[in-house]
């Protein structure tokens, strides 16, 4: 066999370093190419991710809110001289309103209705909004609102509520906890306890800056409200046709850049009309 000068085998010769380095600079391009696209799918997915889990909580709000609007003025009691209404309250983030809803898996009694001098009593159904009697039939009273610990304001002391335990438990400091209360009267089977059973439905965000009003109020005259004006008026909660409902939640968790996914869906509901 033939050597070459200095004893190298022919057909032997290793790479040089600049093959090497070519090489290990193209792999290297490879990897941070795979590297890229990998962070992008992760990135994609939990976006994806944020986004059903937002939709989700939106979504389930909504039907139960819808619901409860669609059996709003059904068994009130309509005959008496000052009606039971349909809507007892309705701000942009709380809704009071009257149906019968009792029996089955809603209601654990068929129930009275709701009695003004007995407790708990919601904080915004007082001076004008109280009911004068406590209607003869057995359409409860049904609270939608983020004021968990009924102070009339939104605000930290209702996720410091016991009932706020779930916003406290995600790390999306932009949770309120959306509650569903049945007020009636004997809902416990106690004369003059109204009940106030308490259901916690999602962790949503409280209207205000880019967020819409949780309710938006339109009157047979198809005119809307402001609610620069406060609450409706009493003596216009009759006139109300349907009511808008927004509900924008974001996911519990933020993606890869600190965004939370966020959804907001909104359904219009018509009122039946009493008497």
């Amino acid at each position: 066999m033939s050597m070459r000068a200095g004893g190298e085998r022919r057909g032997e010769r290793g790479f040089s370093l600049i093959e090497i380095m070519v090489t290990l600079i193209v792999v290297g391009i490879a990897m941070v190419g795979l590297m890229f696209v990998l962070q992008v799918s992760t990135a994609n997915r939990f976006s994806t991710l944020n986004g059903i889990e937002a939709r989700t909580k939106a979504s389930a709000a909504m039907e139960m809110i819808a619901a409860d609007l669609r059996g709003a003025g059904s068994g009130v009691d309509a005959g008496y001289a000052t009606p039971q209404p349909a809507i007892a309250y309705v701000d942009s983030l709380e809704l009071m309103l009257c149906g019968d809803f009792s029996g089955g898996a809603v209601a654990p009694v068929d129930t009275l209705a709701y009695s003004p001098s007995g407790t708990p009593r919601p904080h915004k159904l007082s001076g004008t909004y109280a009911p004068p009697i406590r209607y003869r039939t057995g359409a409860e009273l049904i609270r939608w609102t983020l004021d968990i610990n009924d102070d009339g304001i939104v605000g930290s002391g209702d996720i410091d509520a016991s009932d706020g335990v779930d916003v406290r438990r995600t790390p999306n400091p932009n949770d309120y906890m959306l509650v569903r209360q049945m007020f009636a009267d004997s809902l416990n089977d106690v004369a003059g306890d109204n009940g106030g059973i308490i259901g916690r439905v999602a962790p949503i965000l409280a209207p205000g800056g880019d967020v819409p009003p949780l309710f938006m109020v339109t009157f047979v005259d198809g005119t809307t409200w402001n609610w620069s004006a406060g609450p409706v008026p009493k003596n216009k909660l009759a006139n109300i046709a349907s009511i808008t409902v927004h509900v924008t939640a974001e996911s519990g968790r933020a993606d890869t850049k600190g965004r939370y996914g966020r959804t907001t869906l909104m359904t219009t509901v018509s009122l039946k009309r009493i008497g």
